[in-house]
C-alpha cells in the first residue's frame, strides 16, 4: 500500500508509515473517548516499517497497551497493543496526523454501544459493542476501558 506522511500539531513529530488495510477504524471506549475528546479515528499500520521520530512520550494507562504523543505539543500520535493477546505489537496510528486520513473509509466502529448519541457517524459500517470486542481479546480486558 501506499506510504503516508504526516505529522503532530507543532510539527515536531513526524510520521512516515505504511497503512495495513484501506480502512479506518473508529473507537469509543472510555480512554480513546477522554485521550481525544471524541471518537478516536486510527488506521493500522505495519509497526516494522513505520517510521515515528521527534519528541515522542509515552503513556500506559492500560497495563496491555501504550498510547503515545508528542512530548512538545501533545498531539496523539499511536495507540500500540502491548499485552500477551492477539493483538499484540499492533499498531494504530492516529488519523488526523494525515491529509485526509489518505483518503481512507470507514471499517469498524469498537465499543459502539458507548457512543454518546452526538457522535453518530452516519454512514453504514460496521460495528462491535464492548462485549464483542471483549470476547476477541479476551478476559484481560477490562470491559470498556482499550
Amino acid at each position: 500500500m501506499k506510504r503516508l506522511t504526516g505529522h503532530c500539531l507543532c510539527g515536531a513529530v513526524t510520521l512516515d508509515v505504511a497503512p495495513a488495510k484501506e480502512v479506518l477504524t473508529a473507537c469509543n471506549c472510555e480512554n480513546c473517548r477522554r485521550w481525544t475528546g471524541g471518537v478516536n479515528f486510527t488506521f493500522e499500520v505495519e509497526a516494522e516499517t513505520a517510521r515515528i521520530d521527534g519528541p515522542v512520550r509515552t503513556y500506559s494507562p492500560e497495563n496491555w497497551a501504550e498510547r503515545a504523543f508528542c512530548g512538545a505539543c501533545g498531539s496523539g500520535i499511536s495507540y500500540r497493543f502491548t499485552g500477551d493477546g492477539p493483538l499484540n505489537g499492533l499498531l494504530k496510528v492516529s488519523a488526523g496526523l494525515f491529509d485526509d486520513a489518505g483518503g481512507r473509509r470507514l471499517g469498524t466502529e469498537f465499543f459502539a454501544d458507548q457512543r454518546p448519541a452526538a457522535f453518530n457517524l452516519g454512514q453504514p459500517h460496521p460495528t462491535m459493542t464492548a462485549a464483542e470486542v471483549a470476547a476477541v481479546l479476551g478476559p484481560d480486558l477490562p470491559e470498556g476501558k482499550p
